[in-house]
């Protein structure tokens, strides 16, 4: 699966063979897409599926507002499939073990994202990878991830093309 993602830069957290990450985004009209790979010596999971205690991957996106799309991903291992908590239907996601860690793919339509219009020029959101180490009820080594604004790039364009057309400045626009 990672194979189609070579095109696009990844942004990178952490370092190591241990609790690092790749994250990728795309986007068409109608969907966001990410993929995140997450390099992880030991994936820590159980039949439980207990999120606050085991391997997982957080996301949480809004186009603004109060209400955010947020669930959690916990990873298949090799006797434990992936695990999707308040993962909607809607969202299309896979997942697959990878020599040192995992990788995870989701399509998420961009019209289910609360607050996001066509005319938004961000999405405000977070995804973070839980690193838990120890498999004994015990809490994530590693939080890594980001937290912050996901810019379409035709919104900063259409913001530079309409500054230059009225002759206004950053400071003029509140």
């Amino acid at each position: 699966m990672s194979d189609d993602w070579e095109a696009f830069s990844p942004n990178r957290f952490g370092s190591g063979s241990d609790a690092s990450v790749e994250l990728r985004c795309a986007y068409d009209s109608q969907n966001l897409y990410v993929a995140f790979k997450a390099n992880d010596d030991r994936i820590v999971r159980s039949k439980k599926a207990r999120a606050n205690s085991e391997d997982r991957v957080s996301l949480s996106l809004s186009g603004g507002g109060s209400k955010n799309l947020s669930f959690a991903v916990l990873p298949g291992a090799k006797r434990v499939p992936r695990k999707a908590l308040r993962v909607p239907s809607y969202v299309e996601l896979e997942d697959s073990r990878q020599e040192r860690g995992f990788f995870i793919e989701l399509s998420i339509p961009m019209r289910k994202i609360p607050g996001w219009s066509p005319t938004s020029p961000y999405l405000a959101g977070a995804i973070q990878f839980h690193d838990v180490d120890q498999p004994s009820g015990g809490k994530a080594q590693s939080v890594l991830g980001m937290k912050g604004k996901l810019h379409f790039s035709e919104g900063a364009e259409t913001y530079k093309s309409f500054m230059r057309a009225t002759g206004l400045k950053n400071k003029d626009v509140v």
